[in-house]
């Protein structure tokens, strides 16, 4: 007999197969010993006893209840199964009682009565046949020791059922929970075809294509599915849905066979109504086999929001395929968008055959922003050299071109990693070989906390419908290297103002002024030099000087009384005054308290006080949008 029984069980709630073993506690001589072994199954083991110890003793003690047994026979008519008794004179008996007394497992009986052996004693012609028969009673029994445990063994009480085919189910939703009911273990409930009484399973787990440590795929089956469903090891209490089916009241997403070519996912919005039934948003993602036009398309029906790839098609509920909408990728949404990049974003039409190389590759942008580089700098430096503009002017803007530039180009990196060099810092790049248009019913506001730098290879060209403002800080400078400075202004005045200092002007060649009248006024004075002689003019008087001849022609000569003209003054004014403080704001619009100072880093950091929400013009800042600012200590 064996001597070692072994089993092994599974609980999905406790995923690791338990395995145990149990000696057998009499041993039957020296024999060699053998091991017993049975799978359980699914939960073969209870809850309370999880390592199946009971069960396992059960089966043990099965064995040893039939290891040893005990044929008896005799003619005691009060032998029946169940009863003990204790056997007396035996050569087998010990001192020990207990292992004298056995009990009855299986009994059978054999009788006869006297009366046909009371026939034949009578005589009569059937005499002869009833000779020599006799009234006996006589019995065989099995018996086991006593103390030995009696476990009948399966299969002597009942059956145990095996389910071996699968069968199919209606997914059901107890106490009106809508069209989805699932567990937290992702189990729901059932109703079988052949249950006339209409009475739900037990929750019933669902199989999937993949599932792991919080991972894999999940469509749990709603209400009014069919699904398909077998018995874990055979065992009716113990199903489980491996796959769901259509059926006439739950088609497939999209006509057939019109729409064969469309493979995909199609969900439907669980309302309180609804959710597997027809009617109500969904959502899709469809990959679109048509031969010569194939598309991948992900959509939800709010809002419309739809990202196509390929040969654009709009599919639309379960009609399928609509109208074309053309080639490439397109992404619309009737709600917001956005796109955020936290290491830098190209957006180009630059082409990258095949989607070979560096997706961030920068290479023929880079060539034309290094150009414009260039540009910058040669005509900053003509700009220099004529005084129009000072060292650290464009200069300023050319060294943050080359900065941008070097962080675009970038260096290092590892790309057997997918660690490439480009965009060291987090840039946006619009990018294109052939044009960028931008246009807008409203008003379009580009903005620098820096620098803001346009460079055309050609013109640079801005019509206005209506004006052409600008307004600086400090300077506005104007730099033509070729042909010249034209200002033109078809109706209305030309004003120049210099609210504070002079307005200078100055010409190697000729200059010339032209009008219908021209009014020089001086509130001190007017002077006048023309090749070292001049006419000095003044509240004090008139002064004429020259070292050559001083010739007046006129038709008539008069030289009458004192006279004079009032000097008319037009006021000069500004809304903000030139010496007045700037405001203060973050990079939200929002003031910057006072006591706080603005801290530019660097290798000569410097800081400015700001005081009543303000800092003074002279503070010499790049401009007055501040994104770093500290609280102010002593």
């Amino acid at each position: 007999m064996a001597a070692l029984f072994a089993g092994s069980a599974f609980d999905f709630k406790h995923p690791k197969p338990q395995h145990h073993t149990e000696s057998t506690q009499r041993k039957q001589g020296n024999v060699p010993e053998l091991e017993a072994y049975e799978y359980a199954g699914h939960y073969g083991f209870p809850k309370e006893d999880p390592r199946g110890i009971g069960l396992l003793n059960l089966r043990r003690e099965e064995i040893e209840a039939h290891a040893e047994q005990y044929q008896a026979e005799g003619n005691n008519a009060s032998v029946a199964s169940g009863l003990w008794f204790e056997l007396f004179g035996h050569f087998s008996n010990t001192e020990r009682a207990e292992d004298n007394q056995y009990l009855i497992v299986e009994a059978s009986h054999s009788a006869s009565n006297n009366y046909l052996a009371e026939l034949g004693r009578q005589g009569g012609h059937e005499a002869p046949l009833f000779a020599g028969r006799k009234g006996e009673y006589r019995n065989r029994f099995t018996a086991i020791k006593r103390s030995v445990p009696w476990r009948s063994g399966r299969g002597r009480n009942s059956i145990d059922v095996k389910v071996e085919r699968h069968q199919s189910a209606t997914v059901v939703a107890a106490g009106g929970l809508g069209a989805l009911d699932v567990d937290e273990h992702g189990r729901v409930l059932i109703w079988f075809h052949w249950d006339r009484e209409g009475k739900y399973s037990a929750r019933v787990r669902v199989a999937s294509n993949w599932a792991g440590g919080e991972t894999g795929m999940v469509s749990w089956p709603r209400a009014g599915s069919e699904v398909l469903v077998i018995a874990l090891d055979g065992n009716p209490d113990h199903f489980l849905i491996i796959g769901v089916v259509h059926n006439a009241h739950r088609m497939p997403p999209w006509q057939l066979p019109a729409q064969g070519a469309l493979m995909g996912i199609r969900s439907r919005e669980l309302t309180t109504d609804g959710g597997n039934d027809p009617g109500g948003s969904s959502n899709h993602l469809v990959l679109d086999d048509t031969a010569g036009r194939i598309q991948a398309q992900l959509r939800s029906d709010h809002l419309n929001s739809t990202l196509s790839l390929g040969h654009i098609t709009r599919i639309d509920g379960t009609a399928g395929r609509q109208n074309p909408r053309g080639q490439g990728f397109a992404l619309d949404t009737e709600g917001h968008g956005a796109s955020r990049a936290a290491g830098g974003m190209q957006v180009t039409t630059e082409t990258s055959p095949g989607g070979q190389g560096n997706m961030m590759d920068v290479g023929a942008p880079m060539a034309r922003l290094t150009v414009a580089r260039e540009m910058h700098e040669r005509l900053a430096e003509a700009a220099l050299t004529a005084g129009v503009q000072a060292a650290d002017d464009q200069g300023d803007v050319v060294k943050q071109l080359h900065q941008q530039n070097a962080d675009l180009k970038g260096n290092g990196g590892d790309p057997a990693q997918g660690q490439f060099p480009e965009f060291q810092q987090p840039h946006l790049m619009l990018a294109s070989p052939a044009g960028i248009e931008s246009s807008t019913a409203g008003s379009t506001h580009q903005q620098s906390n820096a620098h803001h730098a346009i460079t055309s290879g050609g013109h640079a060209s801005i019509a206005s419908g209506r004006s052409f403002l600008a307004s600086a800080k400090d300077a506005i400078r104007l730099f033509a290297y070729r042909l010249g400075l034209k200002l033109v202004a078809a109706s209305g005045d030309i004003d120049m103002q210099a609210l504070k200092n002079g307005i200078n002007i100055l010409a190697k060649l000729e200059i010339r002024m032209e009008g219908k009248r021209v009014d020089i006024t001086g509130l001190d004075g007017v002077r006048i030099n023309g090749g070292g002689s001049y006419i000095d003019v003044s509240a004090a008087g008139i002064v004429h000087g020259t070292n050559g001849a001083f010739q007046v022609h006129a038709g008539n000569h008069s030289f009458a009384g004192p006279d004079s003209r009032p000097v008319v003054s037009h006021a000069v004014t500004s809304a903000l005054k030139p010496d007045e403080p700037l405001p203060v704001v973050d990079a939200l619009g929002n003031r910057v308290p006072d006591s706080h100072v603005i801290v530019r880093p660097g290798q000569d950091e410097t800081r400015t006080a700001i005081e009543g929400g303000k800092v003074a013009p002279d503070a010499s800042l790049d401009h007055h949008i501040i994104r770093c600012w500290r609280p102010r200590r002593g």
